[in-house]
Parts: structure tokens; sequence; C-alpha cells
């Protein structure tokens, strides 16, 4: 019997039961907390593995001034698939070569929060 794939907005809805569920519980370290984290773990990850990530949003970090210095990031608004050059060497750049939209730092950084909240993957 074969699985249908499910789609990001199907994926979004059950991280979403997954965090009521979580919030719900007494103990957040015990055993049921830690299989509802994984679920959740594993629709992230099959949700950036559906996307075909229509278009990303960046910036291009912060290298001077008095502030410490941020790498440059990238992060998918549908599915919240984010990468980071520093990590480079070990995972591959997934996000390279779609129509990107350049922000600066902070407003990355807002944007950022605002769509890992919309997708439920912050708790």
């Amino acid at each position: 019997m074969a699985t249908r794939k499910k789609s990001v907005t199907a994926c979004v809805k059950e991280i979403r039961r997954i965090n009521t569920r979580f919030r719900r519980l007494k103990d957040k370290d015990g055993q049921e907390a830690e299989r509802l984290m994984a679920a959740k773990d594993g629709l992230i990850d099959e949700m950036s593995g559906i996307c075909p990530h229509p278009s990303v949003i960046a910036t291009r970090g912060r290298r001077r001034g008095g502030l410490p210095r941020v790498a440059p990031r990238r992060i998918c608004p549908r599915c919240g698939f984010s990468e980071a050059k520093m990590f480079q060497p070990r995972y591959p750049l997934v996000l390279t070569g779609r129509p990107t939209t350049y922000l600066p730092l902070d407003e990355y950084l807002i944007r950022q929060g605002q769509i890992l909240r919309r997708l439920g993957i912050n708790l």
C-alpha cells in the first residue's frame, strides 16, 4: 500500500497539532515530550524535502562595526528551510540559484522569526 506524500500545508497542520499537545504536557522532559519532538523534527525535515523552494529571503550577514560577525544566511519563506554559509563545507547549499530577496540583517532576523512562528517550527 503506497503512502501519499504530504503537502507543506499538511505538515504545518500536523506540527501545530504536535505543538498543542506538547504545551498541554505536564512533564516537558518526559518520554512523551521526546516522542513528540522527534515526530515534529521528522515533519520539519519532510516539509523541507517536499518544498520546491520557489523563492528565498537572505542576508549578506554582518562583517564589521562594533557588532559581532554574523554569517550570511538564507531561508525559504514557504517551508522554513534555512542554511548558513558557515556550514557550507559540511552541508550542501540547497537554496542557491533561486530568486532571492536580500534584506538587512535585522529585518532578515525578524522575518525569519515570523516564518518559523507561522509554520509552528518555534514553540
